[in-house]
C-alpha cells in the first residue's frame, strides 16, 4: 500500500489532466472462461500450480486496479519528464516509476508464467498476455522494462547452462534484476550480419565482451540492482555473416556464486536518446568494454538462439502494439465513457453531470471501431 501511494503522488501533478484508464474486466473475463476456456487448458499442462476461477479472475482483477490507478497517471508523467542520463552508470526514470516497479514486483507480477522452480507461479501464458495487454495500454513505456525482462528469461529457459539458469533466473524472475536484448550497431541496423562486438575466450571458461550497442530499450535505469544483457557477438573464429553469431549474457554487475551482487562489469551507457515519444523508457547506447560474459547456447548459433526470444516477445508485442495502437490508445476514453454511462443509469439525477447521452457512445464506439478496419487495412 505504501508503494502504491507513493507513486500515485509522483503521478497526481501531472496525471490528472490525462486519459483514464479502465479495463475491460468484464470482456476479459467472457473471453478467458467462456471462450478460450482457461481452466480447461491450464488442466492439459505440465504445472502443479492451481488456475480456477477465482485465480484468473483475481489476477485479471488486481491487475485492473493496478494500471487504472497507479500506471495510467504515469503515462502522462514518463512523457512529460522523460528519462534523464546523469552518468555512465546510472540513467534516472521518471517520478513514480521505479516505485510502481517495487509494487509489480513485490505482487509476484513478473513471475507470473515462469516456472515454480525458478520462483514463479507457473500460471498459463496467456493469461500472462492479457495482463500485459492492460499494462501497455496504460503505460506502454513502464511496461517495456517487465516485457524485455521476460524475453531474456525465455532464452536462458530456452537454452542457458544450468548454472546461468541457477544464478540469474530467480533474481530475473522475482524483479530484483531486470534483461535486455543487444543486437543493433552503429554500422548495422536490422543487417545483423555486419556487427562487429568481439568475444574473446578468457582461462576461466568465461568471454570478454567488447563493442558498442545502441537503441538498447531499459538498457540503464535505476529499478533495480543489476540488469543482464543478452548480446550478440562474434568468437574470434566466427565465419562471416549471420553464421558467426554467438548469444552470451553479460550482467552490469557480477554476481557471486551466492547471489551477492558484486562490483561494476565494465558495462556502461554513453548517451541515451532523444525520441519522439515514449520518454519514459531509456533507448540507450551501451559500450562494452572487456565485460565479462558467458555463453549461451552453442559457438555460432546466436542466429538460431535469438528467434526464442524475439518470437516470444512479438506474440507479447502483438497483442501489446495492438495495446498502444491508435485504436487501443483511444479505447481509454471509450471504456471512460462506458463506465460513466453504467454509473448514471444507477444514478439517473447525476446524468448531465457525469454521464454521456446513448448516442456519443455509439458514435463514439463506432470511431473506434473504423480506426480498427483502417489499421488493419493499411
Amino acid at each position: 500500500m505504501r508503494l502504491a501511494s507513493a507513486a500515485r503522488r509522483a503521478a497526481a501533478p501531472l496525471g490528472r489532466a490525462s486519459r483514464r484508464y479502465h479495463a475491460p474486466v468484464r470482456d476479459m473475463r467472457f473471453l478467458l472462461h467462456e471462450v478460450l476456456k482457461i481452466e480447461e487448458h491450464h488442466a492439459t499442462l505440465t504445472s502443479t500450480s492451481e488456475c480456477d476461477r477465482a485465480t484468473v479472475d483475481m489476477v485479471v482483477d488486481e491487475t485492473a486496479k493496478l494500471c487504472s490507478e497507479v500506471l495510467d497517471p504515469l503515462d502522462a508523467v514518463g512523457d512529460r519528464e522523460g528519462c534523464t542520463w546523469v552518468d555512465e552508470t546510472t540513467v534516472k526514470t521518471p517520478a513514480g516509476f521505479k516505485e510502481a516497479w517495487q509494487l509489480f514486483t513485490e505482487s509476484g507480477w513478473q513471475g507470473l508464467a515462469f516456472p515454480e522452480a525458478y520462483g514463479g507461479q507457473a500460471l498459463p501464458v496467456s493469461l500472462a498476455l492479457v495482463q500485459g495487454e492492460m499494462i501497455a495500454t496504460a503505460c506502454w513505456s513502464w511496461g517495456m522494462f517487465a516485457g524485455l525482462s521476460k524475453g531474456c528469461i525465455n532464452t536462458l529457459l530456452a537454452h542457458g547452462s544450468d548454472a546461468l539458469k541457477a544464478k540469474y533466473l530467480p533474481p530475473l524472475v522475482a524483479g530484483e534484476f531486470t534483461g535486455t536484448m543487444c543486437l543493433t550497431e552503429p554500422q548495422c541496423g536490422s543487417d545483423l550480419g555486419q556487427l562487429t562486438t568481439r568475444a574473446e575466450p578468457r582461462d576461466d571458461g568465461s568471454y570478454s565482451i567488447s563493442g558498442t550497442k545502441i537503441f538498447i530499450s531499459c538498457g540503464e535505469h535505476d529499478f533495480t540492482s543489476n540488469i543482464v544483457h543478452a548480446v550478440l557477438a562474434r568468437l574470434p573464429d566466427a565465419p562471416a555473416g549471420t553464421k558467426g553469431i554467438t548469444l552470451f549474457l553479460v550482467p552490469k554487475r557480477l554476481v557471486d556464486d551466492d547471489g551477492t551482487v558484486g562490483e561494476l562489469n565494465g558495462v556502461s551507457t554513453s548517451r541515451i536518446e532523444h525520441k519522439m515519444g515514449c520518454h519514459g523508457s531509456p533507448t540507450c547506447q551501451l559500450e562494452f568494454d572487456g565485460a565479462q560474459g558467458w555463453m549461451i547456447g552453442e559457438p555460432h548459433k546466436g542466429e538460431d538462439r535469438w528467434p526464442t526470444r524475439t518470437t516470444r516477445r512479438r506474440t507479447a508485442h502483438t497483442a501489446s502494439h495492438r495495446s498502444a495502437s491508435p485504436l487501443n490508445r483511444a479505447q481509454p476514453h471509450v471504456h471512460l465513457h462506458q463506465h460513466l454511462a453504467r454509473r448514471h443509469r444507477r444514478a439517473g439525477r447525476r446524468r448531465r453531470r457525469e454521464g454521456l447521452p446513448a448516442r456519443t457512445l455509439v458514435l463514439q464506439g463506432a470511431a473506434v471501431d473504423a480506426c480498427a478496419l483502417r489499421e488493419e487495412g493499411a
